[in-house]
């Protein structure tokens, strides 16, 4: 959503007003620098990533409440750690809340090689659903290193000839041109699209 309000978009599409001064920001990595009386699960000096829903996390300090945090895994730096929680967020609820997404079923991912796409990818595998992405060609061993039974590139091939009778298409890419989506879908199938965009409600959708 920062992107969104950088570039102006969220004011345009969602007529946002946004309060100046602002600080943007959700997705925050470091180290805590103090605690609050009540804080028993961290201490100071601990390295911790999370998402808060108070913002203003593009900055050297912010605010968090402990609930929101948890300590950031030894692999990963902070610049990785960071650009995790809103991004896999949204891809779990997607696919689980959203989508219903279960084992054996088939999922088409849309931008599968996208911060939130490829999430999406290795929670689907890890759920034990068969995965079919969609990307550009140069993302081809990338996705299948992340575990795609099925990989499209829609700058040569059109996704509608290549797929069908899918369960779920997780579409991490909107645009005007989001109906050519449905057609992939078997009866019953759910189309579940994380940003606006032309979709004909001709078909069950869920809208995240």
């Amino acid at each position: 959503m920062s992107h969104y309000l950088r570039a102006g978009i969220a004011n345009k599409q969602f007529g946002l007003t946004i309060p100046f001064p602002f600080i943007p920001g959700n997705d925050l990595s470091g180290e805590i620098a103090a605690v609050g009386p009540d804080v028993t699960a961290f201490q100071v000096g601990d390295l911790v990533y999370g998402l808060t829903m108070n913002g203003a996390t593009y900055a050297e300090y912010t605010v968090a409440d402990a609930s929101q945090l948890a300590q950031k895994p030894s692999f990963m730096d902070h610049i990785q750690a960071a650009g995790m929680p809103l991004a896999a967020l949204t891809a779990w609820q997607a696919l689980f809340d959203h989508g219903h997404l279960e084992a054996g079923q088939v999922v088409l991912i849309n931008g599968a090689s996208g911060g939130v796409g490829h999430f999406a990818v290795q929670f689907a595998k890890m759920r034990g659903a068969r995965v079919i992405g969609v990307a550009s060609g140069r993302n081809a061993a990338f996705l299948r290193e992340l575990g795609v039974d099925q990989f499209i590139d829609y700058t040569t091939t059109q996704v509608a000839h290549t797929a069908q009778n899918v369960d779920l298409v997780f579409d991490a890419v909107g645009g005007k041109h989001g109906n050519h989506l449905l057609q992939v879908l078997k009866p019953g199938g759910s189309l579940v699209p994380i940003f606006w965009g032309n979709t004909l409600l001709n078909r069950r959708l869920r809208l995240l």
